[in-house]
């Protein structure tokens, strides 16, 4: 691979750090996300397999990450990667996008990778579904719960989602104001990991999300 050459010391010192933290890659996702040498290298190519290592190592260490690959690289894979990661370790994902319909994108990067089962979203917003398409006919698997108020109210009391759901979904556009979903996601925080797609939309320092997020981040 090319790299611009301003920024190969910073590569190997990156490298170098992932070494030390991690040891050999390929054994420490093996470990962390349950997969077999083969089944792993098929969901992840190299550069995708140090980085989801370095956001793990990351997380171990009470860190966050910023993954700011370029289109095509594979940012949805590397996040459906911690989504993973958190219910291995009995965390609560909470995955953060602009719009619904990605939902959809984020549940089929789970079957590509070889999911079987285990991801199953509790989503928040109203309306909303996840669509995958088996062979030819659109599959439903994952709705908004037709009690989602209380649903809503039960988690903010007890930072539980409800039962045989083991993530949440939801756009910023749910956070905008002072609301259940506000409490919900502050209750869940103790517990969770947050996976924020787009994470320019939870930022400003004089908008109410923005202020929202800065107090939510240190829980």
């Amino acid at each position: 691979m090319f790299v611009p050459t301003n920024l190969k010391q910073g590569m190997e010192t990156g490298e170098a750090w992932l070494r030390e933290n991690v040891g050999d890659v390929e054994t420490f996702l093996q470990q962390e996300l349950g997969y077999k040498p083969d089944e792993l290298r098929s969901a992840l190519m190299g550069l995708q397999a140090e980085s989801v290592a370095g956001t793990i190592a990351n997380m171990k260490n009470q860190k966050a990450t910023i993954i700011a690959d370029d289109t095509g690289i594979g940012k949805g894979r590397q996040a459906y990667m911690m989504i993973r990661w958190a219910i291995r370790n009995g965390k609560i994902p909470v995955f953060l996008t602009a719009d619904p319909m990605l939902f959809s994108d984020m549940y089929q990067e789970a079957i590509d990778c070889g999911d079987n089962g285990l991801l199953k979203p509790y989503l928040v917003n109203d309306g909303a579904n996840i669509e995958i398409l088996n062979g030819d006919v659109v599959e439903r698997p994952f709705r908004s719960s037709t009690t989602r108020s209380q649903d809503l109210q039960k988690i903010a009391a007890t930072g539980q989602l409800p039962p045989s759901t083991n993530a949440m979904f939801l756009t910023y556009s749910q956070l905008q104001v002072a609301n259940i979903q506000r409490k919900a996601l502050m209750a869940i925080a103790p517990n969770g990991i947050l996976i924020m797609d787009e994470a320019h939309l939870a930022s400003g320092e004089e908008s109410a999300r923005g202020t929202f997020f800065r107090n939510l981040m240190p829980k």
